[in-house]
């Protein structure tokens, strides 16, 4: 590798390196912020599903606890995305009538504008079996 290339690495990884980087914790950490959907059925019920419609997507799951309400998941690194990371909440309303469901999704890296927007996705996959 040429001098001007490696400046040029370094430059890039400096770049990244400053922008911070998330992890599943910083997701989860993020509680409340996150966009939110409340569906008229049981957590019970909610909580199968979303586990199904994560199934058709690229994120893995991470951890998932279904007492807490709380699935954690991630994405690495494509070719258009240094990576996500999205916890999702699930929690029981109306005295279990409905279910709040709340996702969280940090990129990676910040100044990653070509993630995933996993909350769309997710939830327009959920409204099609929920609603």
């Amino acid at each position: 590798m040429t001098v001007k290339s490696l400046s040029a690495l370094f430059l890039i990884f400096a770049f990244l390196f400053q922008s911070g980087c998330a992890t599943v914790s910083d997701a989860k950490a993020e509680r409340g912020t996150g966009e939110a959907r409340v569906y008229p059925r049981s957590k019970d019920l909610v909580w199968d599903v979303l586990l199904d419609v994560l199934g058709t997507t690229t994120l893995k799951i991470v951890s998932k606890d279904k007492d807490e309400g709380i699935i954690l998941a991630k994405r690495g690194m494509t070719e258009f995305s240094y990576g996500e990371k999205v916890a999702i909440f699930v929690e029981a309303v109306d005295d279990g009538a409905s279910t709040r469901v709340e996702l969280v999704n940090k990129r990676a890296v910040s100044s990653n504008t070509e993630a995933a927007d996993w909350a769309t996705i997710i939830f327009n996959r959920l409204d099609k079996v929920l609603m």
